[in-house]
């Protein structure tokens, strides 16, 4: 449900999750009887309030960990995360060094991902290349990790770290 809201899934939680869960409904319970069970389960989550005959998660971070956890469950969707977090390079203008850009995502979604992807050596490598030629963007995005304590690798805090002396010399 997280992860379609932050798709932008405009559909009521109550229609998704009577989507997702349409086989699991027995023969003999009538829709609207199911309908109401569905509703008193995204209820009783714990997780949802309703507002506006919708279902809403009680904080957005709530939400971003869970859209996280399952992109994270999902090989192809991880893939596709960690490929738009790490290789969005753009060239400003012709014969500028393409700089990295970060994706448009919540503060929060963008740090849970960070924190749950299993290939820490892959991630570390990554995150080393931002800081070492992802510029100022680049580093402030490393340093506020490591400020937050999701990146502890020494060896990427030290390449933001060059990377802002170095340009600090050049200005």
């Amino acid at each position: 449900l997280a992860l379609a809201k932050r798709n932008g899934d405009a559909r009521p939680a109550e229609d998704l999750l009577a989507t997702w869960e349409s086989g699991a409904r027995p023969a003999r319970i009538p829709e609207r009887k199911w309908r109401e069970f569905l509703r008193d389960l995204l209820r009783r989550s714990g997780l949802l309030t309703e507002w506006l005959g919708d279902f809403r998660f009680t904080h957005d971070s709530i939400a971003d960990y869970l859209a996280a956890r399952a992109v994270i469950a999902d090989e192809g969707l991880s893939v596709t995360a960690f490929e738009e977090l790490f290789y969005r390079w753009h060239r400003p203008w012709p014969g500028v060094e393409p700089t990295w850009r970060p994706p448009n995502w919540q503060y929060s979604y963008t740090r849970f991902l960070m924190a749950l992807w299993p290939d820490k050596t892959r991630t570390a490598d990554s995150l080393r290349h931002v800081a070492r030629d992802g510029g100022l963007t680049g580093c402030d995005f490393v340093l506020s990790l490591a400020e937050d304590g999701i990146v502890v690798n020494q060896d990427v805090i030290e390449a933001a770290w060059a990377t802002l002396a170095r340009v600090a010399s050049t200005s």
